[in-house]
Parts: C-alpha cells; structure tokens; sequence
C-alpha cells in the first residue's frame, strides 16, 4: 500500500490496496502497528498510495466470503490477509477440511494471499499447527522466530522459507534487526527493521546454511576444517567440508596446499526477493 519496502533486501514491484481480515486483536492494535511501522519513515496513513482496508471477523473465514468478495471489488484489492488461520478455520484445524475449505474460499477472490497460523509444540518448524493440507495446499511457506533479550528495546529475527512452489527452490534465511519504541502502556510506537546477522544467535544460527556459519570466520583469519569444527561445535566435519569444497568451486573461498581455507571479501547478493516472486 505504501509502495516502500520495510524489510531490508526485498523490494515492492506491485502496488495496490491491502485487505487485512482480523480474529486475533482489534482495530486499535492494528492502527498502532501500521503507524508504529510508518513513524521511522516519516510517514503517516495519509502517505499511503492504496488504502489499508481492515476487517475484525469472528466464526469461520468462510461465512464471511461474500462480504470480503465484495471488499475486495468495491477497493480494488491485490493482496488478502489472514490473522490467523486458526481462528478463522472452519471445522478443527486438525480436520483436512478445514484447509480445504479455506484454500477453496480464497482462490474464488482472485488475488494473493498471506495467511498467519501457529506452529505446533515440539514441531520442526516447517509445517504450520494442525492438518497436513495446510502445508500441501500452501504454495509459500516462511518461518518467523525471534531472540531477544527480556525488556529489551529490539530483537533479532530470523525470516525462513521453508516451502516454495515456482520459486526456483528454497531462499536463504534472511535476518532483521527489529527496534521498537514504547509508550507508557507497553505498546509500540515506532517499529524499525534492519539487516541482523543470524550468525551470532545460538537461537536462530541453526537456520542458516553451513556455509554463512563459517565464512564470518574465515573473513576474520584463515583456518582449516578442524580448527573450524571447534569453534562451530554445532556443525559435523563432514558439513563443514561439503560447504567448503562448494565455496572453493564457485570462487567464494581459497585453499592453500597446507589445507588452509581463507576469503578477502565477500558480499552475498543471492538473497534478493521481491513481491510478487
């Protein structure tokens, strides 16, 4: 809607009008969040090229498709949200059909979808919370987690996609640094993203591949694949030597005769992502 891009390393391609279709908070919670989100850029909603059309919704998505159908013509929507799934499921989420009615409901507005859901306790965080049909019928999957510290003012988030359909394969976690202002009632006044580095949380560093594990090290000092191994104790010899040889074959990384690997520089430009994919 603002056609500005909020999160670094991705871009806006398509702009157009937003419907946000809420049974999780209110209008006030989502007002405060959208102008929190707009503050650090010195905009406002009067600054907004489509408009933000918001709806609070109780009972299934599904008994409410006529009336979002009709939103969606009258306001010349691209782009529907969901908060949440869950809330909005029809039968138990655990129920196929549950998923099927929802994914069927939506396909008859025409237009993208972003739905939020939960994750299951003790999952692998690829699959959302209930019935396998919600990740099968899914064309896009991304995994949020965050680390941060109690009370403190930002936190670090890591962006994971873990299911991708015509995307041309799985993108690398992309990481944000998340700062936040407060007012006197807790909620946020001015919210600010920034590139993190997943690299330095024993929390999210799992989400990266080997390869953006070791190559911080590497543009620190040369190492070999032992010394390596000690001080990334979460990756085996053998992950540490895969990545290596990758990054030697693509002219990433150098190695020495003596089993030394090392790198000048190196910026890492593959991640880009814009809407649509």
């Amino acid at each position: 809607s603002t056609g500005v891009p909020f999160l670094p390393g991705m871009s806006v391609n398509v702009t157009g009008a937003t419907l946000f279709c809420d049974w999780e908070d209110d209008q006030n919670e989502f007002g405060g969040v959208v102008d929190g989100l707009l503050k650090p850029r010195g905009m406002t909603r009067n600054d907004l090229k489509h408009p933000i059309i918001y709806r609070s919704f109780a009972g299934p998505f599904t008994s409410h498709i006529e009336s979002i159908q009709t939103d969606v013509a009258k306001n010349d929507i691209i782009l529907v949200c969901v908060d949440s799934l869950v809330g909005s499921s029809s039968t138990d989420i655990n129920d196929a059909e549950s998923a099927r009615t929802f994914y069927q409901a939506v396909a008859t507005l025409g237009i993208s979808s972003l739905g939020i859901t939960h994750l299951p306790k003790g999952g692998d965080g690829k699959s959302p919370i209930g019935s396998v049909m919600w990740r099968e019928r899914s064309r896009n999957l991304f995994l949020v987690e965050k680390d941060q510290s109690d009370g403190a003012p930002s936190s670090l988030i890591a962006l994971s996609h873990v299911k991708g359909n015509r995307t041309g394969g799985l993108m690398k976690p992309f990481g944000f640094d998340a700062r936040f202002v407060t007012n006197e009632q807790g909620k946020a006044t001015s919210i600010e993203y920034s590139p993190g580095d997943l690299s330095v949380s024993a929390i999210l560093s799992h989400r990266l591949p080997p390869i953006d594990l070791i190559m911080p090290l590497l543009r620190i000092r040369q190492s070999n694949i032992p010394d390596l191994a000690k001080e990334i104790p979460e990756l085996s010899i053998k992950d540490i030597q895969t990545a290596l040889d990758s990054a030697v074959r693509q002219g990433k990384v150098t190695k020495s005769k003596t089993g030394l690997y090392s790198v000048d520089s190196y910026i890492d430009t593959s991640n880009s992502f814009s809407y649509p994919p």
